[in-house]
């Protein structure tokens, strides 16, 4: 971890080249239907979002690792379909129904969170993938758009968030194998 009074952490899973190029194609085709002051995610830091810790602290960063060590983290398949706008995160993402594992290490992730006294999230958990951020207006289309994400990925990976050149920059810090069922 790079040396800082805190760091912004999140965990989630990386996108196979294949998929990252559909989203592509799917930003491409719907950047028309946003405000000028939005921006599109980067490709590299397309990513399916588990949870957030927000902003760690050097002291706490240790016992964060140790707690992921110990949750479960269990392959899953994930289908990812609908075009939605969270309006007060401003943000339009690409989501689906979490799955029985999915929803398992979502809620292990808020018990960390809570635990060390992180980020705390209102809503319940919807897997996700950031498509536009800094969305103020939109129009998105009213059927589901031409895209069907199955993700299964092999790794569960802990984010570090930093801004460079003013964008946003994602940078895997450390990564666990998913296993199966038990």
């Amino acid at each position: 971890m790079q040396s800082c009074p805190s760091t912004r952490l999140f965990v989630g899973f990386s996108l196979d080249e294949p998929q990252t190029q559909q989203i592509l194609h799917l930003q491409q085709s719907l950047k028309h239907k946003t405000d000028t002051n939005s921006a599109m995610v980067l490709a590299h830091n397309l990513h399916l979002t588990l949870g957030f810790f927000g902003s760690v602290d050097p002291t706490s960063y240790a016992d964060i690792l140790t707690a992921i060590e110990q949750m479960p983290k269990t392959k899953f398949s994930q289908t990812i379909d609908t075009l939605d706008w969270w309006q007060a995160a401003k943000t339009i993402c690409l989501k689906g129904q979490a799955c029985a594992s999915l929803h398992t290490m979502a809620d292990a992730v808020r018990r960390i969170a809570d635990i060390h006294q992180l980020a705390k999230n209102q809503y319940d958990y919807i897997p996700h993938i950031s498509l536009f951020r800094g969305v103020t207006s939109v129009s998105l289309p009213k059927t589901k758009p031409n895209i069907q994400l199955t993700i299964a990925p092999s790794h569960l990976h802990l984010y570090q968030s930093t801004r460079q050149h003013n964008n946003a920059h994602y940078t895997i810090l450390k990564s666990w194998p998913l296993k199966l069922k038990e």
